[in-house]
């Protein structure tokens, strides 16, 4: 997602501008948040551990990367882990929907499929988190629900709301959309369970992203991942670089960094790919991200890879959240 340049100028003639929606905007945010307090509108709990992944400022702040560590090692903590989304970009016809191993991205959406892929467990996609919910539970034997960006979705009833954040994140001119780069208030910051940061902080929770291998996209459409490689196998070379994320220049300076020459095709976060948008002038490897890798598995690219993100997190902060999971657990 691309945001605006304006966000971060208080006195930009488009902030001003959008003032006046903006602050509509709060005040119905406000008035539904209150409406959920006190019980007008109905908040839905069930009987499972819900943890809810989401964040404040729009925008790419890894929660995707996040959501696939905890259900990786709540799984194999021995744990029945079930995931939830909204499937944004998905074009499917039916929902609630389980995705299964043959669905494409076009059909589900790349998050939830990225998710899926990556930690094997049940994801089911639907704008209405409850009823995602509800039929995850009913189609699967689950302890651990996931919602992958649903702080915001009230109607969902969670037990661990999990905020995160870029590190030194600054919130732009703190202005909520479309004046600003927020999806609510900051005050309700200080509400959430725990807060977690993209990058190493000294002074909070962290989790941090990195990259050193290399996955030939092939092994991705035949659902098994082959070819690995080293990112410093390609130093010196050149490359045709894909980045259709929130901030595509992240990605281009790591494969930089790594030594590598880049030639930068920037697209829009979610892009729907077309074999047409890899008709390159140069015959050169092409290199994307695993969230590109799973939209383009199916178009049959010659001599193309994808970069595997893995994440790390503070033990302090499993620690915390491993306690609050069995408390939780300890209730139902």
């Amino acid at each position: 997602m691309f945001y605006p340049k304006y966000f971060n100028k208080k006195y930009h003639w488009k902030t001003i501008l959008f003032l006046p929606i903006a602050f509509l905007v709060y005040l119905i945010a406000e008035f539904r948040r209150a409406l959920y307090k006190i019980g007008i509108l109905k908040t839905t709990h069930f009987d499972v551990v819900t943890i809810v992944v989401g964040n404040i400022f729009v925008g790419g702040v890894g929660k995707t990367p996040l959501v696939i560590l905890l259900a990786s090692y709540f799984s194999a903590n021995g744990y029945n882990v079930g995931i939830v989304s909204r499937g944004y970009g998905a074009n499917s016809k039916l929902f609630p929907r389980l995705l299964q191993k043959d669905d494409s991205a076009g059909e589900v959406g790349d998050e939830p499929l990225l998710i899926a892929r990556r930690t094997k467990c049940p994801v089911v996609i639907d704008p209405n988190r409850v009823n995602a919910v509800r039929y995850l539970l009913s189609k699967t034997n689950v302890d651990i629900v996931i919602a992958d960006d649903g702080l915001q979705h009230f109607a969902l009833g969670r037990d661990i709301d999990i905020l995160v954040e870029q590190a030194n994140q600054e919130y732009g001119n703190r202005f909520i959309m479309p004046a600003g780069p927020l999806r609510e208030s900051l005050r309700h910051r200080s509400k959430v369970d725990l807060i977690i940061e993209n990058r190493i902080s000294e002074k909070a929770h962290y989790f941090s992203l990195s990259s050193t291998k290399l996955f030939a996209l092939e092994g991705l459409a035949a659902t098994n991942e082959k070819l690995a490689l080293d990112l410093d196998r390609f130093q010196g070379a050149e490359v045709n670089a894909i980045a259709g994320i929130a901030h595509p220049e992240k990605f281009f300076s790591l494969l930089e960094a790594n030594g590598i020459i880049v030639n930068r095709h920037r697209f829009a976060d979610h892009h729907s790919y077309r074999f047409e948008d890899f008709k390159f002038e140069k015959k050169i490897p092409i290199v994307m991200t695993e969230k590109d890798a799973v939209k383009c598995s199916s178009l049959e690219l010659d001599d193309a890879w994808y970069v595997r993100i893995e994440v790390e997190t503070d033990k302090d902060f499993m620690r915390k959240l491993d306690k609050m999971v069995k408390a939780k657990i300890e209730t139902y």
